[in-house]
């Protein structure tokens, strides 16, 4: 447009955009002809998604960078990266240390790592059970306090270093000497037996009374005998011997005189032989001097005036007495004695006795024989408790117990089949392998029933083109992709899921040749080499292009 002057001015228009939106080229318009240029560039960008970093351009397009690692230290997490979100950390079971040395058996739970409260518990109800968090060792303190020995026939049972000491004892005694008396420690209950042995039945009559079946049993009839001519001898039960005065004949037994008894002495009434009843002297009467007695020859054979002695002699004017008469008759059931004028006795007694039969029990004497006792139940005295065992008594050893091989039961849920075998139940073990390496298998011992729990063991998805596959919720989930990258925009780099090897296939996809006096290079062979001289005609043929 021209001024009043004649000049003229070519005033700009608007600015054309060549902007392809794409980060990935650098975008130009060629002043000389208007025409645009895209050309790839090699800046950084953002291939949307999250689960890389570094992405940068590589022949136009944005490239994935490096797979970004998810880990945020926690064992209790799985970590995972999801591409639209980023890095992901899901809660596990896993098994962890919670770093306190009180606790077992710790667990994963809710992102934390739990244990169970080790109490250090001794079973000791005499002790302070603690444990020290950092050394995890336990320690037990002696306590004073009431406690429980077990034995009812205790009572102000009491802690003392660290044991259970028994209180005072219950006092069991009904009096009876042919009884003995106990407690029972596990009712309380006062207990009795029968006992066998010497007792005194209130009679002052009876000697060697003795126990039978639980009561004083009389025993001989005591013989009464002061050696008193002039006395009568009876025994009274109450006072025992007693002596009254009777008129008997007598001898005074120091003269040549006959006497007759008054005042329980003998009295002179007339003249007598002399007999001091010593079968060792030789007896004679002199008037005025009375009787004389000079002791026979040594060693002549005497009496001793008792049944119970044999081969006794003279010896200096005594009869000493020679052998004491055997009469054990060797049996349990008899007790033996020997009376003076008699001879040999034997009485039947009530003693413990033992029948040679080991499965009796309360053997006693009776009528002078061992009778047997009551024939112990296997099953009650012989039980052993064990299941695994058939008992059984034998005369001559007593209580037996032989291994079977019955059924029976362990005690667990766990096991089938349960069996005998060599005195030990065992079974075979609840098979709960589900063949999910991603569960751990496992067996309530509660109801004998099965159950999984998810872990995060490293497993194999089946695909050879991921590595650190690891289980996730009880599945195998591949880890990070394996880079097939070669660093060539012109090849498609692959990788096989089956072998996991990785291919290189040429392609045909717009690329750089690095001469900037090029245009629309593209991809031939696996090489940058396809491509057109950039036109730089500025339609003026004064100018060398």
């Amino acid at each position: 447009e021209g001024d009043i002057c004649g000049n003229t001015t070519c005033t700009s228009g608007p600015t054309k955009t060549c902007d392809d939106l794409n980060l990935c080229t650098d975008d130009q318009c060629n002043i000389t002809d208007g025409t645009c240029s895209n050309a790839p560039n090699t800046g950084a960008c953002q291939d949307g998604n999250a689960c890389t970093s570094g992405d940068i351009c590589a022949g136009g397009s944005c490239a994935p960078g490096e797979q970004i690692l998810c880990d945020d230290g926690n064992v209790c997490t799985d970590d995972s990266c999801a591409p639209a979100t980023g890095c992901v950390a899901l809660a596990n079971t896993a098994t962890c240390e919670d770093g306190d040395l009180c606790t077992l058996n710790d667990t994963c739970a809710n992102s934390k790592c739990v244990g169970e409260v080790n109490a250090c518990d001794d079973k000791n109800v005499c002790t302070v059970d603690l444990c020290d968090s950092k050394t995890g060792a336990c320690s037990h303190s002696n306590i004073a306090v009431e406690c429980d020995d077990g034995d009812a026939c205790t009572t102000g049972d009491s802690c003392k270093s660290g044991a259970c000491e028994p209180g005072a004892a219950k006092v069991c005694n009904d009096g009876n000497v042919c009884t003995t008396d106990s407690c029972d420690p596990a009712t309380a209950n006062c207990l009795t037996a029968s006992l066998a042995g010497a007792c005194e039945d209130g009679n002052a009559c009876t000697l060697n009374d003795a126990c039978a079946d639980g009561a004083c049993a009389p025993g001989t009839t005591k013989i009464c005998n002061d050696n008193n001519a002039c006395t009568d001898d009876v025994c009274d039960p109450t006072q025992g011997c007693t002596a009254v005065n009777n008129t008997a004949s007598c001898a005074p037994g120091n003269s040549c005189e006959l006497g007759t008894c008054s005042g329980g002495t003998c009295q002179t009434t007339g003249q007598v032989g002399c007999d001091d009843g010593n079968p060792c002297t030789k007896d004679t009467c002199t008037p005025g001097k009375g009787c004389e007695f000079v002791a026979t020859t040594d060693g002549t054979t005497c009496g001793d005036g008792t049944a119970c002695i044999t081969g006794s002699t003279c010896q200096t004017g005594v009869c000493t007495k020679g052998t004491t008469t055997d009469c054990s008759d060797g049996k349990d059931c008899t007790t033996d004695g020997c009376d003076p004028i008699n001879g040999c006795f034997w009485t039947a007694n009530s003693a413990a006795c033992d029948d040679g039969n080991a499965c009796t029990v309360g053997d006693i004497c009776k009528n002078g024989a061992c009778k047997s006792g009551a024939a112990m139940d296997p099953k009650v005295t012989c039980d052993d408790s064990n299941p695994c065992t058939d008992d059984s008594c034998d005369t001559l050893k007593g209580c037996v117990h032989a291994n079977n091989t019955t059924a029976c039961d362990d005690g667990s849920k766990c096991t089938t089949n349960d069996v005998c075998g060599g005195g030990t139940c065992a079974g075979t073990a609840v098979n709960c392998d589900d063949s999910n390496v991603c569960t751990n298998d496992q067996c309530n011992l509660a109801d004998g029933t099965c159950f999984w729990t998810a872990n995060s063991a490293v497993c194999e998805d089946g695909n050879a083109c991921t590595i650190g596959d690891a289980c996730l919720q009880t599945k195998c989930v591949g880890g990070t992709a394996k880079t097939c990258d070669d660093g060539n925009v012109c090849t498609t780099d692959s990788c096989d899921a089956a072998t996991g090897a990785c291919a290189h296939s040429n392609n045909t996809a717009a690329c750089d040749d690095g001469n900037p006096c090029t245009v629309s290079d593209t991809c031939a062979a696996g090489a940058c080499t396809k491509s057109t001289p950039k036109s730089c005609d500025d339609g003026n043929t004064c100018t060398t292009d």
